[in-house]
C-alpha cells in the first residue's frame, strides 16, 4: 500500500514537473480569438471589433508617422485571405506583404504578394492578399516577414542614394507567424514572433565584359551583383534567393511592339559558377568564372585576378559590405545596347530593377539558418563598375594589315571606277587646304612672341640711338 501511494507521489510530482516547463511556452503565444472576415464587403472596424481583446484607443491617429504594422489577419470563407494594418498617418496604401506558408522553418519559401485595399477607416486598413487561396489543412500558417509601401518623395526623400541606386519602396519588419486553426464551424488565430534578419547596407552593381566578334559586330555581356550587410553575423553565407523585375520587348522587324515588365525570382547557391566571356578576334578570348557568393574581399580579388579593376569609389562601396552576390548575366549585341533596328522579329529581355533579397540560408558558429529578410527593392545605376586594366587598342600589325589592303585594293578601285579617284583627289585637295592653314596658324602663334621680342628690341634700340644723338 506504501509503494502504491509513493509511485502515486512520484507520478504527481512528474506531472506538475511537466506543467510547470510547459505553461510558460503557452504563455509567450498570445492567443486571438477572432472570425473569419465575411466575403462579401465588410467595413475594416466591423471586423476588428469581433475580436474581443480589440481596443481602438490603443491604436492613435498620428499625421507624420508613416509606418504600417499588421494587427490582425482573417481567412474569408471562400479562401481569401485578409490582412489588417494600423497606419498612423493614413493617406496611402500598403503594397506587399513578404510571407511563408510552411509549418517548417527547413521548408520555407518567401515570397511577396501584391495587397488590395478592402476598407479603409483610418488609422485602419483591410488588405486581400491578391491572388492567394487558403490551404484546406487543419491548420495554416502564415509568417509575415515584412510589408512595404511605395516610396514617398516629400516623406521619404530623394529615392536616388548616394551610390547611385534607386530606392523604389519602404519596407517595415513585422516578424509574425499567424497560426490559423479551425475548430468546428470557427477559427482560432494565434500569433508568435518570427525569427528574420534585415539587410541593413546595399549596393546594387553591374560589371560589364565587351567582346569584338568580328570587325563592326560584337556583344557587351552585362553581369549585375548585389552587395550588402546585415543585423545578424554570418559566417558562411549558403544560399540567396533574389527577386527582380525585368522588361521584356516584343519586337517585329524594324519596330517594338509591347514591352512588359516580368517577374523573376532565382536561387543561388554557394557552389554555383557564373562565367562569362571578353576579348577580341585579333587578341583572343578570355573565359572568366566567378563564384556567384562571395565575401567582399573575395569578390574584389576576382575582379583584380580578371585583369580589370573596381571604379574608387564602388571599390569603397564594396568594402563596406560582407557578403556580395551575383544573380543576373545578360548578353547584349551591338545592335539592342545601341537602340538600333532589329533584323527579325522576336522577344529580348532588358536589364534587371527592383532587385530585393526574400531569403538567406546561412551558418554560424556551425547552426544553420533558413531565414526570410526584410529588404527593399533597388535598382542599379548605368555605370559600369569596372574598369579594364588591359589595352584595348588595336596591335602594330592590324594597323600594318590596313595600310597594306589599302595600298593594294585603292588602285584596283579606282581603275574600276574612276570617280573614285577624282573623290578622293578632291578630299586630298580640301585636306591639304585644311593642312596648309592650320601650319600657317600655328607658325603664326609660335612666332608671335619671337615679333614682340624683337620689336621690343627695336624700340630699346632706337631710344638709345635718339639718346646718344641728342647728346
Amino acid at each position: 500500500m506504501n509503494k502504491t501511494k509513493s509511485v502515486k507521489i512520484i507520478v504527481r510530482q512528474a506531472l506538475l514537473c511537466v506543467l510547470l516547463f510547459v505553461l510558460p511556452l503557452f504563455a509567450l503565444v498570445p492567443s486571438v480569438r477572432a472570425y473569419a472576415a465575411d466575403e462579401a464587403p465588410s467595413g475594416v472596424l466591423e471586423d476588428l471589433k469581433k475580436d474581443p481583446s480589440f481596443d481602438i484607443v490603443n491604436y492613435p491617429a498620428r499625421d507624420n508617422d508613416y509606418s504600417i504594422s499588421i494587427i490582425q489577419i482573417a481567412e474569408g470563407n471562400k479562401g481569401s485571405l485578409y490582412v489588417y494594418a494600423y497606419q498612423p498617418s493614413g493617406d496611402f496604401k500598403a503594397e506587399e506583404i513578404r510571407m511563408s506558408t510552411s509549418a517548417s522553418e527547413d521548408t520555407a519559401k518567401y515570397l511577396d504578394y501584391e495587397l488590395t485595399l478592402v476598407s479603409k477607416d483610418e488609422p485602419f486598413y483591410k488588405y486581400a492578399v491578391k491572388g492567394f487561396k487558403v490551404a484546406s489543412a487543419g491548420t495554416r500558417f502564415y509568417s509575415i516577414v515584412q510589408i512595404t509601401r511605395p516610396w514617398i518623395k516629400s516623406v521619404d526623400g530623394e529615392p536616388v542614394v548616394d551610390n547611385g541606386n534607386t530606392i523604389d519602396n519602404k519596407v517595415y519588419a513585422v516578424g509574425q507567424t499567424w497560426i490559423a486553426e479551425t475548430s468546428g464551424k470557427s477559427v482560432i488565430y494565434s500569433v508568435m514572433s518570427l525569427n528574420t534578419i534585415t539587410v541593413t547596407e546595399k549596393y546594387v552593381g553591374v560589371l560589364r565584359y565587351h567582346t569584338d566578334e568580328g570587325i563592326v559586330s560584337g556583344s557587351n555581356t552585362s553581369l549585375f551583383y548585389i552587395a550588402f550587410n546585415t543585423d545578424v553575423f554570418i559566417e558562411r553565407l549558403l544560399e540567396a534567393t533574389i527577386k527582380y523585375d525585368v522588361v521584356v520587348v516584343e519586337y517585329g522587324t524594324d519596330h517594338v511592339l509591347d514591352t512588359w515588365y516580368k517577374n523573376q525570382i532565382k536561387i543561388i547557391t554557394a557552389d554555383d559558377v557564373t562565367s562569362v566571356v571578353e576579348g577580341s578576334w585579333w587578341k583572343g578570348y578570355k573565359k572568366h568564372k566567378f563564384s556567384a557568393i562571395q565575401t567582399s574581399g573575395e569578390f574584389i580579388k576576382s575582379i583584380t585576378d580578371s585583369g580589370d579593376k573596381l571604379d574608387k569609389t564602388v571599390k569603397k562601396e564594396i568594402e563596406s559590405k560582407s557578403w556580395v552576390v551575383r544573380f543576373y548575366t545578360k548578353k547584349l549585341s551591338y545592335g539592342v545596347e545601341s537602340g538600333g533596328a532589329v533584323s527579325k522579329p522576336g522577344t529580348g529581355v532588358l536589364a534587371p530593377s527592383k532587385t530585393s533579397i526574400l531569403q538567406l540560408t546561412y551558418e554560424t558558429d556551425g547552426v544553420s539558418y533558413k531565414v526570410g529578410v526584410v529588404d527593399d527593392k533597388r535598382t542599379a545605376s548605368s555605370r559600369r563598375d569596372n574598369i579594364s586594366i588591359d589595352d584595348d587598342s588595336w596591335p602594330w600589325w592590324v594597323w600594318v594589315l590596313i595600310v597594306f589592303g589599302a595600298a593594294i585594293v585603292l588602285p584596283i578601285l579606282i581603275a574600276l571606277f574612276p570617280f573614285i579617284g577624282q573623290f578622293l583627289l578632291v578630299v586630298l585637295k580640301a585636306l591639304g587646304f585644311v593642312l596648309l592653314w592650320l601650319l600657317k596658324a600655328l607658325f603664326w602663334l609660335i612666332s608671335l612672341p619671337f615679333k614682340g621680342i624683337i620689336a621690343l628690341v627695336r624700340k630699346i634700340k632706337e631710344k638709345k640711338e635718339e639718346g646718344a644723338n641728342s647728346a
